[in-house]
Parts: structure tokens; sequence; C-alpha cells
């Protein structure tokens, strides 16, 4: 890399996998469909360094009864942006809209695991495309964590045992604090216990009186 590219040989790089999300997906055999239809945009991230989280994530959709589907996509276009390249960012965001706006209009929500590229997705591509499809794409996008809680409270997923989880130190990053919907991640984490709590609370408030 040194040589080729001008990336310092000293340089600390992520591993990268032996088998790409993508190479996954496209030799995985399908699954039954469910009843609620999803399309995952799994990130650069997952796609080459960490797959395992992609897997998971189509396990746990899957688990709570969604139809997956994972579309052609390239970067979201976050570092260009980071490093002021708008063009290659908007170059980006034209094919990405282009591969996801079939999928959108077949009624899929857009889901990431990566704050940074459902940020981009949200907020960044009606500015960088200002084209209606550009917007009709940016609307449907969701954070995984977000809509995989809003599928257990909905009693779409099975309820882990209450301590499942045990006892784990959450980071928000910042790219999920300035969408501004929540820290869904962690209340995903605490949601077995809360739905215990949520019980107690419901039948007292339903008690006599009530």
């Amino acid at each position: 890399m040194d040589k080729t590219v001008g990336i310092d040989r000293d340089r600390q790089l992520p591993a990268y996998a032996e088998e790409s999300f993508a190479t996954w997906w496209a030799r995985r055999a399908p699954a039954p469909g469910g009843d609620t239809p999803v399309a995952l945009f799994a990130t650069c991230y997952v796609n080459y360094n960490d797959p395992a989280i992609g897997r998971a994530a189509v396990e746990v959709l899957e688990k709570a009864g969604c139809d997956v589907d994972c579309p052609a996509q390239v970067c979201c276009g976050m570092p260009k942006l980071d490093g002021g390249d708008l063009e290659g960012a908007r170059q980006l965001a034209r094919r990405n809209v282009a591969t996801l706006l079939p999928a959108v209009r077949a009624g899929r929500k857009i889901l990431s695991p990566g704050p940074s590229c459902t940020l981009t997705l949200r907020t960044e591509y009606p500015e960088l495309v200002p084209t209606p499809e550009a917007r009709e794409v940016a609307d449907a996008v969701m954070d995984l964590s977000d809509f995989v809680l809003q599928q257990a409270r909905a009693k779409k997923l099975p309820k882990p045992d209450a301590g499942a989880v045990g006892k784990v130190a959450f980071h928000v990053a910042c790219h999920n604090r300035v969408q501004n919907f929540g820290y869904r991640g962690r209340d995903l984490l605490k949601w077995p216990a809360e739905t215990s709590r949520w019980s107690i609370a419901a039948a007292a408030w339903t008690g006599p009186g009530a």
C-alpha cells in the first residue's frame, strides 16, 4: 500500500474479512419472506471489515418477521464529504439513489447499522442530489436499531430473558446523536428488562379503580 497508493506502511488499518458481506449475501440461500419488507444498506465497514454485523442484522430482521433484501450499493459518500470532495460524494449519491429507489418504491425501508451512513443518506443526499427521487430515498432511511426496537415493541421479535445481555457499556455515536431520534441502540439492549417493568406498570394501571 505504501508503494502503490501512498498509505504509510506504519498506518494501523482494520483487518479485511476473508469474505465480504456482499459475497456472503450473494451465495446465501433465499429465506422465506416475512410480512415487513426492508432493505439493508450494509456500509463499507460491515462489507469489507466486519461482515458478522451484517449477517447478524439479517438474522435479527428475519426473526422480526421481515423480508430482507440487499440492493446493489456503493459507499454512502461520507468519507468524500469529510475530505471536501463534493463532486465525488455526489456521484456516489446518484448511484445509490438509482439502486435503492426501486426497493423504496416496493415499500421497503432502507436500514443501516452505521450512523454516519444513515446521516448521509437521510440528510445529505437531498442536498447533493436535489431531485424528488433522492428525497424519496432519504425519507425511507432508518437507523437499524431504531427499526428493530419498533419491531420489538410491536411484539414482532421474540423477547430474550431479562438479564440475557448482561452488563455492557454503550457508546452513542456522534452521528447518532445529531439525528435526534433517541438512543435506540441503548434502549434495545435494555428492552427485555424494560418489557418486564412495562408489564408490571400496565398491570398496576389496569387494576381496581383504573
